[in-house]
């Protein structure tokens, strides 16, 4: 049995406590559902799974709402990337309950634990590297006290 585990990398640091700690508990949520993944019981996973999404669901909405107030002007992409998210986290769920565990191709493309990780990987690294930087970059020009106290 192969573990897969995504480090939290000083690259990912935003500079924001509140933001960090949300992304730091979100990857710990991507880390158990690739663990769980790794064990092969569905039950497991679909609980990890559901982990996942509920955290980024509400961490998402926090994002979405101060992106709403302080009218960012890329709220859309970076909206749209939360919905990828999600949707994959769906897909996967769909998957888990409806077609059997790992062993059949889904609509995202995850065959395997392998598979998964590296959407999750690709999904988090670039949306905090690319998405949140830009929003945290944002946030520090327009109200740097606000900056401090992103959720």
């Amino acid at each position: 049995m192969t573990t897969f585990g995504i480090p939290w990398l000083r690259k990912l640091a935003l500079a924001a406590d509140d933001f960090d700690e949300d992304h730091r508990d979100l990857l710990d949520k991507v880390n158990a559902l690739l663990l769980a993944t790794s064990s092969a019981n569905e039950t497991q996973v679909l609980m990890a799974n559901s982990g996942l999404r509920v955290a980024a669901q509400e961490h998402f909405a926090r994002e979405e709402v101060q992106m709403r107030a302080l009218q960012y002007p890329e709220m859309e992409q970076h909206c749209e990337s939360h919905r990828r998210l999600l949707d994959g986290l769906s897909s996967l769920q769909f998957m888990l309950r409806n077609i059997g565990g790992f062993s059949r191709r889904n609509t995202e493309g995850f065959v395997s634990t392998t598979g998964l990780f590296a959407f999750l990987q690709r999904w988090f690294e670039a949306h905090l590297t690319n998405d949140d930087r830009k929003f945290a970059d944002f946030l520090a020009q327009r109200a740097p006290s606000v900056a401090a106290e992103v959720a």
